[in-house]
């Protein structure tokens, strides 16, 4: 198990697919800010 923290000036839904890209198959664990329910809505 790994846990991942970037410090980036932007919270948004385009640092996730930075770091995750597009075919990230893990588990995220998240409090459902806007970027997370974009990114999965995105990727599903």
């Amino acid at each position: 198990m790994y846990t991942l923290f970037r410090l980036d000036q932007s919270r948004g839904s385009q640092v996730l697919l930075d770091v995750l890209s597009e075919e990230f198959q893990g588990v995220i664990g998240c409090d459902y800010f806007s970027a997370y329910r974009k990114y999965m809505r995105l990727n599903d």
